[in-house]
Formats: C-alpha cells, sequence, structure tokens
C-alpha cells in the first residue's frame, strides 16, 4: 500500500517466498503464502502471512479474530479425515490410484484443478478457518523451506540446460537460478504432447488452461486472442523435489522425441503459384 498516493498494489509473485528475507524495508506490507494440497509447500490448506511490521502485524491479527468463526467439533473431525487423505493420496504406493480417480472421475478437481477453486467452488478451501493440527503441519514444513527453494533451484536449471540448445525460445520467458513453482512449457501442439508424455508414463498438468477475462468474476466482453493463445499451449512439467536426474532426462528426451515424430509425420505446406 502507497500510504502518500493511497494506491493499492497486489502482486501475484508464486514463485517463492525467498525474496521475503532480506528485501527492501517497507517494500510492500504483507506477504500472503498459500498453502493448499496442490502446493509444493503444504500445510494441506490454508496460507500463511509475512511481515516484518509489529503494526500491521496487530490491524491483520485483530481483523482475522473478529471475523473468524468458530469451527465446529464436527468439521474440524471432517478437515482431518481430508487431510489424512490428501496424506495418503501422494505416497508413492497410493498415487498411481489417486491418478487413475483423477483421470476417470471428477472427483478430485478442486485439488488438482486451479479453475474449480476459482470458478465452480462457492467456498473455495482458502476461505475455510485452519485447524491446529494443519498450522503445525506448516511450521513443520517452513522448517524446510530452504531446500525446497533450492531443490527447486537446481531442477529449474537442469530442465533449462537440458531445453536450451534445442528450443532456444524458452530464453524468452525462463531464467536460470530461479526457484521456480512451476515449470511452463510452451508447445503448439500441448494437447497431444500431454497425452504423448501420459502414453509414455509422465504425468503433467494443463494448470492455467484459462485466462482471466473468462472467469465468472471478472467476466469481459472484450476478447483476448494473445493471452488464450499462450494460455492453450502451456503445459506443466513435474518440478516435486524428489524429482530424479534420469527422469528430467527422460521427460525432455520425451518431447524432443515427439516433436521428431510430429515433423516427420506433418506433410509440407502446399505450394502456392504467385
Amino acid at each position: 500500500m502507497d500510504n502518500e498516493n493511497n494506491i493499492l498494489v497486489i502482486l501475484d509473485d508464486a514463485l517463492s517466498p525467498e525474496h521475503l528475507v532480506g528485501r527492501a524495508k517497507e517494500a510492500f506490507d504483507y506477504s500472503f503464502t498459500s498453502c493448499g494440497v496442490r502446493k509444493p509447500f503444504s500445510c494441506l490448506g490454508g496460507g500463511i502471512v509475512f511481515t516484518d511490521n509489529e503494526e500491521k502485524y496487530s490491524v491483520l491479527k485483530e481483523y482475522i479474530l473478529r471475523t473468524r468463526k468458530k469451527m465446529k467439533t464436527k468439521n474440524k473431525i471432517i478437515q482431518f479425515i481430508l487431510s489424512l487423505s490428501f496424506f495418503f493420496a501422494f505416497r508413492s504406493f497410493i498415487y498411481p490410484f489417486t491418478l487413475f480417480l483423477r483421470r476417470k472421475t471428477r472427483l478430485l478437481d478442486s485439488f488438482f484443478n486451479e479453475v474449480n477453486n476459482d470458478v465452480y467452488i462457492i467456498k473455495p478451501e482458502y476461505y475455510w478457518d485452519m485447524c491446529g493440527f494443519q498450522k503445525r503441519i506448516g511450521i513443520n514444513q517452513l522448517k524446510k523451506i530452504k531446500f525446497m527453494i533450492n531443490r527447486r533451484r537446481e531442477i529449474g536449471n537442469l530442465y533449462f540446460n537440458l531445453f536450451c540448445s534445442s528450443y532456444p525460445e524458452i530464453k524468452q520467458y525462463w531464467e536460470i537460478n530461479t526457484p521456480y513453482s512451476h515449470i511452463p512449457f510452451l508447445h503448439p501442439n500441448r494437447d497431444e504432447l500431454q497425452k504423448y508424455l501420459l502414453e509414455n508414463g509422465i504425468e503433467t498438468e494443463k494448470y492455467f488452461d484459462y485466462i482471466i477475462p473468462e472467469l465468472n468474476q471478472y467476466k469481459d466482453d472484450g476478447k483476448f486472442h494473445r493471452a488464450k493463445h499462450l494460455s492453450n499451449q502451456i503445459i506443466n512439467l513435474p518440478i516435486y523435489v524428489t524429482l530424479k536426474k534420469r527422469t528430467i532426462l527422460k521427460i525432455v528426451e520425451t518431447i524432443k522425441q515427439f516433436d521428431i515424430y510430429v515433423k516427420k509425420n506433418t506433410p509440407p505446406p502446399p505450394s502456392v503459384l504467385l
């Protein structure tokens, strides 16, 4: 907030909270980090707020205490069961079943597809009150934040170095030494590529398969062709912290194989007589 000019600035900076350390004094009032189950940093729902200003902390705390509704015991039990389910759903021996449910049903849409929370859910998960056990999970994960940030930086650098020679255009939207929360790869045949990767055992995301003007709360009569064009090309590659180098090599090589196949099987454009 610019108090002198009464300007509110909201920045969607989802890469990581790394920049909070050593930032310029009074550069921003609050930094909000979502900790939903889909996020690399999670407390199985809810979020966390950073500020180094005691007065701003008191204002926010007073507001939360004034507006928060006490969660009923029944809802706490439901939240605990959900959180326990999330914990097991991402274990390596159960995750194949989780993926099966995701692909064959709509039961997990709200956890894997951001647009569901933005549009279809009346009360998204980030509006729920947090239970004490969720806060403890989040605090425990904060102890690992440096490891997660460094690991995401390492994975991003490896992808960059493996892609840049064959796909030099990534230098226009990727940077080295950046702890990405997502690895966005633009491809003109995004849907076909995703299917091909899945056939080779590689799970990917069409996380931003929509644009803001399409959401009901931001509905606009105008057309945003460039934004739509880009959203139709973005595929997010795996970036989980236990990702092995050999798996990243396989992902990159599989994408290259797909492009070689497409090039060989695409007929040349028809000649045009002038």
